[in-house]
């Protein structure tokens, strides 16, 4: 499925983090073009660490480009604002 794709592509894009006090969840809403292309990226919701808040933002635009939007699942639409539970573990 293209969220199994989307999710897949976040991992390979995350960085080992130093510290991780608790886990922690720093969703980020981003607007994405249809070939994937991340046009904006925020955080939607605070996880408590500035750090980690941080890092939930520049995954998003590291991993640029996404895997694009498939006609089937999103028809019509040429760009699409999608929010992402970026989560950290120890």
């Amino acid at each position: 499925t293209w969220r199994g794709r989307l999710l897949a592509h976040l991992v390979r894009h995350t960085r080992p983090l130093d510290r991780v006090r608790r886990p922690a969840t720093g969703p980020v809403t981003s607007a994405i073009d249809r070939a994937g292309r991340v046009l904006s990226a925020r955080l939607a919701r605070g996880s408590g660490d500035p750090k980690l808040d941080a890092e939930a933002v520049d995954l998003v635009n590291r991993s640029n480009p996404l895997p694009a939007l498939p006609e089937d699942v999103f028809p019509g639409q040429g760009r699409i604002s999608l929010t992402l539970p970026i989560g950290f573990t120890r």
